[in-house]
């Protein structure tokens, strides 16, 4: 007689399959394959269950194929062959992180957290992120990759967007890591360079500033939508976009022409010898006040009071309306009174008043008037003939 050995799993099955056979309706058909199988498969793979699905991911040799595997994760065999992620050196190994048949509630993942290298991701935690010790903070559901039936560890990318929001609205074009890093958000650990990294320098009074002072918080539209942000840019370079107009629009737009970054007073760019009116003889050492006062201007429809810089009277009388020459030593009359002041008080005439000192001669005719008779010199005796109502002679 032929003796036909059968091994013990051998014997399990084919009393399986006569139980079913012989009382189906012990058995919901759900559950038949767990006759022949080490327990349920997870949710996720609940549509390969039967003892007809099985060569979906076994061999003959019952043993779970690694490429099986991946016929069905083409995004990891992609990620594989691409040398990239966590998984580019296991394409052997599923079965020993992902074990199956755990029950239909186990999560597909058999690891220890603590011990688990997260630099063989490709992506290594560094500074703030090495104190995460919960991983969903990062690995949620919203950042798996498209077409995952639930959350996945895989994430769709690795940008600082995914898992932080962006509070500068896209103001920026850059990465992230151009101006912050792990180690932190702000203050000194900030990267961000204003001299080398902006369209304006730092100088001056302005180096010395808290960001906060030009770059404030502003409710409006910005390119990443409307909203709330610090306005970054695009901000004007026009001093007046920071600072309030002190000379109300009388003057250039551009204050750099007399100003400078280092302070508002003195104004070095400013020569008044270059304006309409240089300042010469007693002019010079006047204060800016004695020409200049302050005034209310109408500005936007509100008054408002400042200094009055232009436009200005170049006539003397416009400033020296109240002065009475006949307190002087020289009282005007006649023709003498319609005249410009600076028709006697310039270069050749000295004044009077700056010099406090009346010379003798000093108001004689020839001292201002050339004389009008050829070859008799430079007469003295001139009201002998002459008066300040006309130079015509009647008779003499």
């Amino acid at each position: 007689m032929i003796q036909i050995k059968i091994s013990n799993h051998l014997r399990l099955t084919l009393l399986a399959v006569g139980l079913y056979l012989v009382f189906p309706y012990l058995l919901p058909g759900q559950e038949v394959d767990l006759l022949v199988s080490p327990g349920k498969l997870s949710k996720v793979h609940s549509q390969w269950g039967g003892i007809n699905n099985c060569n979906q991911c076994h061999t003959e040799k019952k043993k779970a194929d690694p490429l099986k595997c991946l016929t069905c994760h083409k995004d990891l065999a992609e990620r594989i062959n691409n040398g990239k992620g966590y998984h580019k050196d296991k394409k052997m190994e599923c079965i020993y992180c992902h074990p199956e048949h755990q029950g239909e509630d186990f999560k597909l993942i058999e690891w220890s957290v603590k011990e688990f290298d997260h630099e063989e991701t490709g992506y290594p935690l560094t500074g703030l992120h090495k104190k995460i010790i919960d991983c969903d903070k990062c690995h949620t559901l919203a950042n798996t990759v498209p077409g995952k039936k639930g959350k996945s560890y895989l994430l769709k990318d690795t940008a600082c967007g995914d898992c932080h929001t962006d509070i500068h609205l896209k103001q920026f074009n850059k990465n992230c890591e151009a101006c912050h890093s792990t180690d932190g958000f702000k203050g000194e650990l900030l990267k961000f360079n204003h001299q080398t990294d902006s369209t304006y320098a730092l100088q001056g009074k302005h180096a010395a500033l808290a960001c906060e002072k030009c770059h404030m918080k502003k409710k409006q539209t910005f390119p990443g939508g409307p909203g709330e942000a610090v306005l970054y840019k695009p901000i004007s370079a026009q001093c007046t976009a920071c600072h309030e107009d002190f000379h109300r629009g009388q003057l250039d737009n551009d204050c750099r022409k007399c100003h400078t970054l280092d302070a508002f007073k003195p104004a070095p760019g400013f020569n008044h010898q270059k304006t309409r009116f240089p300042l010469t003889g007693f002019h010079e050492g006047l204060e800016c006040g004695k020409c200049h006062p302050r005034i209310g201007l109408t500005v936007a429809g509100e008054m408002v009071e400042t200094i009055k810089y232009k436009p200005l009277g170049a006539v003397c009388m416009d400033c020296h309306r109240d002065f009475d020459h006949s307190r002087t030593a020289f009282v005007l009359t006649g023709k003498h009174r319609g005249q410009d002041c600076r028709a006697c008080h310039n270069e050749k005439n000295p004044n009077t008043r700056k010099t406090r000192n009346t010379q003798a001669g000093m108001f004689e005719c020839r001292v201002c008037h050339a004389s009008p008779h050829p070859g008799q010199g430079q007469r003295q005796d001139c009201p002998e003939c002459h008066t300040t109502e006309t130079w015509r002679v009647d008779s003499w």
